[in-house]
């Protein structure tokens, strides 16, 4: 059975501490959806890194706004940004969750926490976190009986991959 998100709204509702991890895992939606559309980024480069941090800071002390033609334009920060928030976020739902199965989507994450998002390409990066927030959503509506098993199929059924490791998966940050 599929819940509307009436029904899901009133159950989580009920259960304050279930409500407050979906809306944890609402904001890594929100964090990737718009890293994405940066992905491109090259995070190899700290003077690059800081400066679109300057940039974006004057564009909002300028503004007090934020469009998505200057968050292109900060892209070299921004997108580390959003999917720093998502990463902390899944962190965050780790620890509320009591039971969450130690899954290969969240030992890379554990990596990322110790090494940094440095280390990978952005696009790495951005899987890693995918693949958490689809393990841990999967395994928080299961755990409550909250999902339809074909709710968590791909369009061509398959799941979604950890990304590569390797030497051509290492980048790192020139200081």
């Amino acid at each position: 059975m599929c819940f509307s998100t009436t029904v899901l709204r009133a159950r989580l509702n009920a259960v304050p501490d279930d409500c407050s991890i979906f809306m944890l895992f609402v904001g890594v939606a929100f964090s990737l959806w718009r890293s994405v559309f940066l992905i491109e980024a090259v995070r190899d480069k700290w003077p690059d890194i800081t400066t679109g941090a300057e940039k974006f800071l004057k564009f909002l002390v300028e503004d007090n706004a934020m469009t998505y033609d200057r968050e292109k334009i900060c892209r070299d920060w921004t997108v580390g940004f959003f999917l720093n928030n998502a990463r902390y976020r899944l962190y965050r739902v780790r620890e509320k969750m009591k039971g969450i199965e130690d899954t290969g989507a969240f030992k890379r994450l554990e990596e990322q926490r110790k090494t940094g998002i440095d280390n990978n390409t952005v696009q790495q990066h951005w899987d890693t976190v995918y693949c958490a927030q689809y393990e841990a959503l999967y395994q928080f509506l299961k755990g409550r009986a909250m999902f339809h098993e074909n709710m968590f199929l791909q369009p061509s059924g398959a799941q979604p991959a950890l990304p590569a490791k390797g030497p051509r998966a290492r980048r790192s940050v020139r200081r």
